[in-house]
């Protein structure tokens, strides 16, 4: 007998090692799968960084093209004026030319018409003398003097068409050396201008190879980012299988912990039992058989409160009415049988599980079932991240899974996204006696 208890003593101690060992393993292994929950969520958002940046790059490229083109064009238009307008400095300066030999022809003209003039006047003095020594001749000289007076008219008015042409002459002359002026001035614009669109011509080059070099890199920044998208997608891919690598040694070591928690309250029982029929009578309690006895005094001090929660959320879903699957629903990206209870959705029950909180201190969860997974519709049970863990499952591999499919409760210790619980769970069934759903409640284990 003192054999058993010392095999008795020993197997709780080594239980409650195997409880804080598998608790151990369960939150390392909860921390790292939201670790890698988080390098997928990261691996996400650099592909779809990606993705971003191969449409912007692509999109880049061919409005970087569309400017080119633009360019050349401009580039053409640019060089067809150049053309122009050395055309047309080419016919300023003729023209300058021959407004140049005009005015010299009017310096000409006016020079013939001042010799005219002067003959003019020394014609108007020969009448004017003749005049005179016809009045010497007497009677005479009477035809000559009529003669005479003719030549003076004669000269008189030669003097003053002379004037009046060298008048013309003189503006004409000065309008055309205004005009010539102003082809000089035109002629100068115009070769400035081509200096302007030279320039110009040279920007639109310089514009055109940015754009070039633009388009160039664009389009490599394109290629990289597809192919960073490929590798992504791999990379993806290999996270994912992580992911569910990481989640299936999860459930394991949750059950496992479950499991280790079971083997503590056995060992516990078993030196009760030892103890009542006197195999302890005397013997000292070692840390870890105290220790043990404080777990075991803890999940008992929490069971009352978690069946009263129970009661009120079995309650709550009676007094709303039968429960039936009706149709689908989406939760969490995912397609699942829609659950009610007689008219309300069992995912507009968020203030029934609230409420079982606020009167119990204990969370609580509706879960619907979809082929052999049971997922969480409702639940004030927490993610990591702080979130309400609607859309997850029940862990496959617990104890409680088995006993819900086998239409009965399963109470005891859970593991529950990483953390221990004193814990009931019921399961829901239709009319016809199938299981479509359950109910849990748990509070937390320190």
């Amino acid at each position: 007998m003192a054999e058993m208890a010392a095999a008795a003593s020993e197997f709780g101690a080594l239980s409650l090692r195997l409880v804080q060992t598998s608790m151990a393993a369960a939150k390392r292994s909860n921390t790292q799968r939201t670790r890698v929950q988080d390098v997928a969520r990261m691996e996400q958002q650099i592909q779809a960084s990606a993705r971003r940046n191969g449409v912007n790059s692509r999109e880049t490229a061919q409005k970087t093209e569309a400017v080119s083109q633009d360019t050349d064009k401009g580039q053409e238009t640019m060089e067809a004026t150049t053309v122009a307008m050395q055309q047309m400095v080419g016919t300023v300066s003729e023209s300058a030319t021959l407004m140049r030999e005009f005015v010299t022809r009017m310096a000409e003209v006016n020079r013939i018409v001042g010799t005219i003039s002067e003959i003019a006047r020394q014609t108007n003095l020969l009448a004017l003398n003749a005049a005179i020594e016809a009045a010497h001749a007497g009677s005479d000289g009477d035809g000559f003097t009529v003669i005479a007076q003719e030549v003076r008219l004669l000269a008189d008015r030669a003097g003053q068409s002379t004037m009046e042409v060298t008048e013309k002459v003189g503006k004409m002359a000065a309008s055309a050396l205004a005009a010539e002026q102003a082809m000089l001035i035109g002629q100068a614009a115009a070769e400035n201008s081509i200096l302007k669109n030279a320039e110009v011509q040279r920007s639109f080059r310089a514009i055109r190879d940015a754009m070039h070099e633009v388009q160039a890199m664009s389009a490599q920044v394109a290629d990289a980012s597809e192919r960073q998208l490929a590798a992504g997608e791999r990379v993806s891919a290999c996270v994912t299988e992580i992911d569910g690598m990481a989640l299936e040694c999860t459930q394991e070591a949750d059950a496992s912990a479950e499991m280790s928690i079971r083997i503590v309250e056995c060992a516990a029982q078993m030196q009760a039992v030892l103890g009542r029929i006197g195999s302890f009578a005397g013997r000292r309690q070692t840390p870890e058989n105290a220790e043990a006895a404080r777990l075991i005094e803890q999940m008992d001090r929490h069971r009352p409160a978690v069946e009263h929660g129970c009661e009120l959320l079995r309650r709550q879903c009676a007094q709303s009415g039968s429960p039936a699957l009706r149709g689908n629903m989406e939760l969490e990206g995912k397609q699942l049988p829609a659950l009610w209870f007689g008219g309300t959705p069992a995912a507009e029950a968020t203030s029934w599980v609230d409420s079982v909180k606020q009167q119990t201190g204990c969370l609580a969860t509706i879960f619907v079932r979809d082929g052999s997974d049971f997922v969480r519709v409702v639940t004030n049970v927490l993610r990591p991240d702080g979130k309400r863990a609607v859309g997850t499952v029940l862990n496959p591999k617990g104890m409680a899974i088995g006993r819900l499919q086998g239409k009965t409760g399963h109470q005891g210790a859970a593991y529950i996204l990483g953390k221990p619980f004193t814990a009931l769970y019921e399961p829901v069934l239709s009319l016809s006696g199938e299981v479509i759903g359950a109910l849990y409640v748990g509070h937390p284990v320190e």
